[in-house]
């Protein structure tokens, strides 16, 4: 068993080779995720004897390696063809090595990956979390009975259009980036997410779709798109008496399924009355996992922090 860095040419080859190329996994949009973050992608991949068996990214500054942002998942892929013990006894090799390396660790896995033993064998903490997945290609799931009737006084009501944004893209990011500082988001963060957003955008990895009730913007959403899956960003607007972001849910998900996009990722399903809303347009639960490593608590941190303070005074 052995790990190695690995630059991001060898990570997309053997991306190619062992998985999907899901947006969030190519190297290009990697070091883009970096730069708008200012840290450092470092590639790793481990191997039992010459036999690829996993490979993940860090998002590095200085020894911490936390998530800049919690819109994408950790670029993260496994040999699927090997026995789980295999790839996880390497995986744990990996893990404990990376763990003398940094100080902190966070991973964000896709919902793809349920089998987290290496980490917890390795010493990471984990949480549950969950999102909603939209089939578009097959009907897994009906929208609810209510989703339905709002969806036929949609097809009666002409006043009520979605289309795709090619004019309005700076007041509707901006609208976007003012809604994300409501909710939470620093305000450190709102250059860094306004910067990949548009490269995205120029890139042709992210589509934004504006509704319009009586030729007046009313509400918007982003979203980036591989072959395999678009993944909501942001989403605001409409008028509830109108259905208006049902109708951009439901003309989001026929613009996707024309194109042969077979999933729509709903970005999260922890806040309970938007969980409820997008479980009832049909969509199935899918959980994930974030993982975290700490080599020092937060109280001895936070003497440090203090020990530097003290010692400038």
């Amino acid at each position: 068993m052995h790990f190695k860095e690995i630059n991001p040419n060898q990570w997309d080859a053997l991306l190619i080779q062992y998985d999907q190329s899901l947006w969030y996994q190519d190297a290009r949009n990697i070091q883009l995720i970096a730069s708008s973050y200012h840290k450092q992608a470092i590639y790793y991949a481990c191997y039992h004897q010459s036999v690829f068996c996993a490979a993940l990214v860090l998002y590095v500054h200085k020894k911490n390696a936390a998530l800049p942002t919690h819109f994408f998942y950790t670029p993260f892929f496994i040999n699927a063809s090997l026995k789980d013990f295999v790839v996880n006894q390497a995986l744990n090799q990996m893990l404990l090595a990376l763990k003398t390396e940094y100080h902190t660790i966070e991973l964000k896995l896709s919902p793809k990956f349920n089998d987290i033993r290496a980490f917890i064998w390795s010493g990471f903490t984990h949480h549950l979390y969950y999102t909603l997945h939209k089939a578009l290609l097959i009907d897994e799931k009906k929208p609810s009975e209510n989703i339905r009737r709002q969806i036929n006084k949609i097809a009666q009501n002409e006043a009520i259009q979605v289309k795709i944004e090619t004019t309005n893209l700076d007041s509707i990011i901006t609208t976007h980036l003012k809604m994300m500082l409501k909710n939470g988001m620093g305000k450190a963060e709102e250059q860094q997410v306004k910067h990949w957003i548009n490269t995205f955008y120029h890139q042709q990895q992210l589509a934004v779709f504006g509704l319009y009730e009586s030729t007046n913007l009313k509400g918007s959403a982003l979203l980036t798109f591989d072959q395999q899956q678009a993944y909501l960003i942001s989403i605001t607007g409409g008028v509830p008496e109108t259905q208006g972001q049902t109708a951009l849910y439901f003309a989001i998900f026929d613009h996707f399924s024309k194109i042969g996009i077979p999933t729509v990722d709903l970005l999260g399903a922890n806040i309970q009355g938007v969980a409820e809303y997008k479980s009832k347009l049909g969509s199935q639960l899918a959980p994930y996992f974030i993982l975290s490593y700490r080599k020092y608590s937060l109280f001895y941190q936070f003497k440090l922090m203090l020990k530097k303070l003290l010692k400038k005074h």
